[in-house]
């Protein structure tokens, strides 16, 4: 489920790069680029319930603003412009990845945890 989760946030920083090539606006997509690649990593390198839990909790606020942002939804209904169908299919699905891949670990590691703890 790790894998899936660090798929998912370089999904999401891909999806960022395309915006910034489409928009040009490099300042405020560069940050939304870069945070999803430093949870790729930091889901990559380190698998303690914190660290899963704080990258899960990040997904989600993404998520959330991802699908409340009106010109993701229109975006998605237009396929035939191909590079922003792109950027928001990549965000979207990028960022479900990342929110149930993270949480998942993030569970199994505490289940783990908890059961080495009682025996």
């Amino acid at each position: 489920m790790r894998t899936l989760a660090v798929a998912g946030f370089v999904a999401t920083g891909i999806g960022a790069v395309i915006e910034i090539a489409l928009t040009g606006l490099v300042m405020p997509g560069a940050i939304f680029a870069a945070i999803p690649l430093a949870l790729a990593i930091l889901v990559g390198l380190r698998a303690d319930r914190v660290s899963l839990g704080v990258a899960a909790l990040i997904a989600a606020v993404f998520l959330y603003g991802n699908v409340a942002y009106p010109v993701t939804a229109q975006r998605l209904q237009h396929p035939d412009d191909l590079g922003p169908f792109v950027d928001a299919a990549l965000r979207t699905l990028g960022l479900a990845a990342a929110l149930v891949g993270s949480t998942v670990s993030a569970l199994r590691t505490r289940a783990a945890r908890d059961r080495h703890a009682t025996t």
